[in-house]
């Protein structure tokens, strides 16, 4: 695809040093200054992934007719999102493998009504020298399942806060997001409400309609 002259000049500046990823060491030391309440290390965590926002772009097929830097825009408020959200006594993972979830989310989110009638997640052509610049993905950790549920939980909330309790309930244990973590069948849910499988299946259908689209990309239908 051709790329708008603004996006071009974007990724230029994000070579710049203050861009540079952090090592491991380093931004564990940023994020307890962050959580101590510096707004200086939030924002130089900020700077460090810029380009991972980037990096996760290559894994959308951006229509011709969406600007490439609105869905760049998004991934960004995804990352300050995400970040703020991070507790470094919670996460002993990197600042990439919590807040991948959230850029995606947000770049999902704006790229929905485009995408429609497309494969959703399309990888851009392997010979696309922009997107593929070895800039984009030096020192940054691969995304690890093992914090996939936690960081859906985290996600939920932001998402299911239109739900009512009976259903937001029902969604969460459907999908095993609350302890055991173990995913219920819509008959056991019926058994633990005392209700019946029907009632079940038409709440789910119901809260389904009102979670941001998105989020499914993260939940097994």
């Amino acid at each position: 695809m051709r790329y708008s002259e603004t996006f071009v000049k974007y990724t230029k500046t994000l070579a710049a040093p203050q861009y540079e990823p952090l090592s491991q060491v380093r931004e564990r030391e940023l994020l307890k200054e962050y959580m101590n309440g510096s707004k200086e290390a939030f924002n130089t965590i900020i700077n460090a992934y810029l380009r991972f926002v980037i990096f996760l772009l290559r894994q959308y097929k951006i229509p011709d007719d969406v600007d490439i830097m609105d869905i760049v825009q998004e991934g960004n408020m995804g990352l300050l999102y995400g970040l703020s959200k991070f507790n470094v006594t919670v996460y002993d993972c990197r600042v990439s493998t919590y807040c991948a979830y959230w850029i995606k989310f947000f770049m999902g989110k704006n790229l929905q009504d485009a995408l429609k009638k497309r494969e959703f997640f399309t990888p851009l052509e392997d010979d696309d020298t922009l997107l593929s610049n070895s800039s984009f993905i030096t020192n940054y950790s691969p995304v690890d399942e093992k914090y996939r549920v936690r960081v859906i939980e985290d996600m939920s909330a932001f998402c299911f806060k239109d739900l009512t309790n009976r259903e937001r309930l029902i969604i969460n244990l459907y999908h095993g997001l609350i302890h055991p973590f173990v995913p219920k069948t819509l008959q056991e849910i019926a058994s633990m409400l005392h209700t019946n499988l029907e009632r079940v299946r038409q709440i789910k259908n119901e809260a389904k309609k009102k979670i941001e689209p998105p989020l499914t990309t993260y939940l097994n239908n």
